[in-house]
């Protein structure tokens, strides 16, 4: 059998944060194959592992760095990428507006989300002054091994409590965390600690610092609503339909009562603003 078509794809980091070991950010994709489709289908077995294998196997890197080591925001826009090869640009999904009424959308992928690049302004780690907290802190992007051990610590804290909530967003943020006031944090449960006890506001401008400083896709969409005729920002939905298409007569799926893709790297990008107030 003929070795399946690979092309170039250079990732929205540009390699700049990988000390030349990804040289222009350039990596090679190929569509994806049945079996990895069969992966993708296949009950249990865990949503962050399905993931890596996909990207392991349909994405090639310079031997000097591993997939895991990546940027979670060039992860994701491999799978963006891979979505596109095998499938094409064209997205269709069902979404609900704040009316309460559910539409259909189609976007172009490759047309309709804006990329942030890197370039040589790009760096790691970020300085944040809280004004709450009455310090500096600097904090790092997110690699591909820090959403193991997130998934990892998440799970042990919800079996050791009875609180609903989930723990990995505030565990993402701590594990950015670098220093503050110039000193490293000791331990992991020293940098969750600062972050469960800082206000709201500090919180927020910390994850927008690290966002707007950040490079990869921006899924935000601006959708129009046919019912209340109110323009809606949301976030991309990643539905069985992303990796599973229908075909166009048939038309998307009925999503409503099916979760979004789980696993998939968190976005968190913000190039531009759409008018003051963002319809939101």
């Amino acid at each position: 059998m003929s070795e399946l078509g690979w092309t170039d794809y250079v990732l929205p980091s540009r390699g700049v944060l990988y000390a030349d070991l990804l040289p222009g950010g350039k990596v090679q994709i190929r569509k994806l194959t049945a079996k990895q489709q069969a992966l993708l289908v296949t009950q249990g077995g865990g949503n962050l592992g399905k993931i890596d294998a996909i990207i392991d196997t349909c994405c090639r890197l310079p031997s000097e760095i591993k997939h895991k080591e990546l940027l979670l925001t060039d992860r994701f826009a491999i799978l963006l990428a891979l979505r596109t090869k095998t499938f094409g640009s064209t997205y269709t999904f069902r979404w609900r507006c704040r009316c309460g009424q559910w539409g259909n959308a189609t976007i172009d992928i490759v047309k309709e989300l804006d990329e942030k690049a890197g370039s040589a302004e790009t760096h790691e780690p970020v300085e944040v002054e809280l004004p709450d907290a009455k310090c500096v802190v600097h904090a790092r992007f997110l690699r591909g091994t820090d959403e193991e051990v997130v998934a990892r610590n998440a799970k042990r804290m919800v079996m050791a409590s009875n609180d609903n909530t989930d723990p990995s967003y505030l565990q993402r943020l701590a594990i950015q965390l670098v220093s503050k006031d110039g000193q490293e944090f000791a331990n992991p449960l020293e940098r969750i600690r600062f972050i469960e006890g800082l206000t709201v506001s500090d919180l927020i401008l910390l994850e927008d610092s690290v966002s707007e400083a950040e490079t990869g896709i921006d899924t935000r969409l601006f959708l129009d609503c046919n019912n209340c005729a109110e323009t809606n920002q949301i976030g991309m939905p990643f539905t069985a339909e992303f990796f599973r298409p229908r075909s166009a007569s048939r038309g998307p799926r009925d999503d409503r009562d099916e979760p979004v893709l789980p696993g998939l790297p968190r976005q968190r990008v913000h190039p531009k603003r759409r008018g003051s107030d963002d319809a939101g």
